[in-house]
């Protein structure tokens, strides 16, 4: 007798996943998104300055921002190797 084969659990809540995503409205052309993005990132920068009251350099920020991301590219890299070669 076979046994049955176990669903996985993020398979067995795909249905809570899509009715989450059917409340957001996603962009329906690149450049919509693009502006989007514009947006938000002016947003978020308005915001930062605001809260640290031009204490920090954004520039000193993203530099962090880089050097952390450098960091994690092998890793990344790597696990793109393990998962998605053939």
């Amino acid at each position: 007798m076979k046994q049955p084969q176990t669903i996985p659990r993020w398979l067995k809540r795909l249905d809570l996943v899509k009715a989450e995503l059917k409340s957001w409205r996603f962009p329906r052309t690149a450049e919509e998104g693009l502006r989007q993005c514009a947006k938000l990132s002016a947003a978020s920068l308005k915001i930062f300055h605001a809260t640290t009251r031009n204490k920090t350099n954004p520039d000193r920020l993203l530099a962090k921002l880089r050097q952390s991301e450098s960091l994690l590219t092998p890793v990344w890299k790597r696990d793109c190797a393990r998962f998605f070669s053939r």
